[in-house]
This record gives C-alpha cells, sequence and structure tokens, in this order.
C-alpha cells in the first residue's frame, strides 16, 4: 500500500515539474518573440510564437503578437485571421483590446471601412475607455466624410489620453475641414508642440498658418497702406470675438508701429495676444476646447516661454526657427521643464 501511495507521490511531482519546466520554455519563447518583433524581424517572431502555440494553443499573447506581426509585414488577412482567435476565445482583456485595434485597422487597409468601423463600435462596447479604439473609430468616419462622427470619437480619444498626440492632429484636420478657425488653431499648435518636426508637423503647421491669415481682405490705397478691412466671419461662430481678433493682428502687420518688425516677431506677438484674448474672453470650462486647449495656452501665454514656443513649433518649416531652437537647447528645456511642472 505504501508502495503505490509513493509512486503517486513521484507522478504527482513530476507532472509538477514538467509543467513548469514547459511554463518557463513558453516564457522564454515568448520573450524571445517580442525581441525579434522589437527589432523588426517579424517572420522570425511570427516562428517562435508559432512553436510556442504548439505548447499553448490558446495563448493570447502569442496570438495577439503574431497578429501585429503579420499587419507589420502587409499580410493583413493573417492578421485578420489571428486576431480572430484572441476576440473569440476573449480570455485576457489587454490582448481583446489589442486586436479589435489589429484587426480594425487591417481592415479598413484592405478597403473594408464599413466592416472596420462596426468592429471599432464593438470594441468599444467592450472598452468605452479605450482611446486606441476612439482614434481608429475617428479617423474611419473621417476617411468617409462623416465628421460629426469623426469629430466626437477624436474629442474622446483626446479627453481619455491628451498624450496621444495624433488624436490631435486627427481633430486639426476635422475643425480644420469644417472651417473652425479657431479650434484648428488650438489642435494644431497643441500637436506641434508634441510633434514639432515630422511630415505630420508641416501639415499642421500649414494649417495654422492658413487659419491665421484667413478671414479678412484688405483694400488698400495708392501708397499700399491699408484703408478698409473686410471680414469674413461666419454669422453662427461659436468664436466670432475670436476670429475678429485674428482678422485685427493679420491687419496690424501692416500698421506702422509694425513696419519693422520681422515676421518672427509678428508670429510671437500675435500668437501670445490670440492665446491671452481667448483665456481672457472664455468663462465656460466644460469640454476639451474650453475646459483644456484654452487654459492650457492662456497659462503658457502668461508665462516667460512664448517665443520658444513659437519658434519651437516651427521647426519643420521655419529655417530661423530652426536656427533658433538649436542655439538655445537651455530654453527649450526650461519651457519643458515649466510644462511638466
Amino acid at each position: 500500500m505504501m508502495k503505490h501511495i509513493f509512486a503517486i507521490f513521484i507522478l504527482f511531482f513530476a507532472t509538477i515539474g514538467h509543467a513548469q519546466d514547459e511554463e518557463i520554455v513558453i516564457e522564454a519563447m515568448m520573450a524571445q518573440g517580442y525581441e525579434s518583433y522589437i527589432e523588426g524581424d517579424y517572420e522570425t517572431a511570427i516562428a517562435v510564437y508559432k512553436k510556442a502555440l504548439e505548447m499553448d494553443p490558446f495563448s493570447a499573447l502569442a496570438n495577439s503578437q503574431i497578429a501585429m506581426s503579420y499587419f507589420k509585414l502587409g499580410d493583413y488577412d493573417s492578421a485578420i485571421v489571428y486576431s480572430d482567435k484572441v476576440i473569440q476565445d476573449n480570455n485576457d482583456a489587454n490582448y481583446v483590446l489589442s486586436s479589435y485595434v489589429t484587426k480594425g485597422s487591417s481592415l479598413d487597409i484592405i478597403g473594408e471601412t464599413d466592416a472596420s468601423i462596426e468592429l471599432f463600435k464593438e470594441g468599444i462596447e467592450k472598452f468605452p475607455k479605450s482611446n486606441y479604439l476612439h482614434f481608429n473609430l475617428g479617423a474611419n468616419y473621417f476617411k468617409i466624410n462623416d465628421v460629426t462622427n469623426a469629430e466626437y470619437h477624436a474629442v474622446q480619444s483626446a479627453t481619455i489620453a491628451p498624450g496621444h498626440h495624433t488624436s490631435h492632429f486627427l481633430l486639426a484636420h476635422i475643425n480644420h475641414k469644417q472651417e473652425e478657425k479657431i479650434p484648428t488653431l488650438l489642435t494644431s499648435f497643441y500637436f506641434l508642440l508634441a510633434e514639432p518636426h515630422t511630415e505630420k508637423s508641416v501639415e499642421a503647421l500649414d494649417m495654422v498658418y492658413t487659419n491665421f491669415n484667413s478671414g479678412i481682405t484688405k483694400e488698400t490705397t495708392k501708397e499700399r497702406t491699408p484703408k478698409n478691412m473686410n471680414s469674413t466671419l461666419g454669422a453662427t461662430s461659436e468664436f466670432g470675438s475670436a476670429e475678429l481678433m485674428l482678422s485685427v493682428l493679420e491687419a496690424s502687420k501692416s500698421l506702422e508701429k509694425n513696419k519693422y518688425k520681422s515676421e518672427d516677431e509678428l508670429f510671437i506677438e500675435n500668437t501670445t495676444s490670440f492665446f491671452t484674448m481667448l483665456g481672457d474672453t472664455t468663462k465656460e470650462t466644460d469640454g476639451l476646447l474650453k475646459g483644456f486647449y484654452i487654459p492650457f495656452f492662456y497659462k503658457l501665454a502668461q508665462s516667460d516661454h512664448m517665443e520658444t514656443f513659437c519658434h519651437y513649433v516651427q521647426q519643420s518649416k521655419n529655417e530661423n526657427s530652426i536656427a533658433w531652437v538649436k542655439e538655445h537647447e537651455e530654453k527649450i528645456n526650461a519651457m519643458f521643464t515649466w510644462l511638466n511642472s
């Protein structure tokens, strides 16, 4: 009898030992697969993760990473297949969420934008606080020119995760398409503070220049001095007074007192005046515009960092600003120390 009990104990502990060894091997494979993925060796990552699946077929981590690797390789059909495994098993919320993003993005790329929209909506029902799902859904709505839904979900994304700067970039494009000058300026400026010298930055800075300089035509005298200003404000503009201020600031460039000021000096002065005026005239604090952007830029306008800010956000196109930033690293660091304080 004792021999049988002893044999059972040996089998039990051997089973535990084997399971522990297998778990260690799987963890090692996951680490190796992740390292290959980070290095951009997606084929190797897929091979390693598939080996891990032989030992643990329902691994949400392995399936989701395989899906992401296929996505990186441009094999969107395979990315969808492995994303579905995770979504259907629904075992690990983090990997289910990432699989919704991978599958939805894949569907959009292969031309199934409507299906992508429905999938992101389904994902948001499960993960209503996911800025990634809101952002991607907003981007898809913008793609099909549904700006109302695009704006709603872009705002949700930026509100949930203000540090996701591409959400601000999407909002800038949505607002610009709707010819909403003040929101376009605020969202573009905020994006440029986070991402000042990329291809997207060129687009954002162009939107700043366009919306700062639009909205007014000037009649001039024979001496080429301004005689009359004709504003083109919308009658129902929520920010009518602010848009009028932009027109006045633009026209003021031609005044005698500004005759010898550079474009850079005028940009700094006018941007500071614009932020200050918005803060002084906005009393409500609800929503992303009035509760986040305007207070943020109003505080910045009251600081000693406006010159630094204005040069920093123009790095993608303004040669003077590029040189200024290179020569004033201490001021750049001081601005971000202040922003993070």
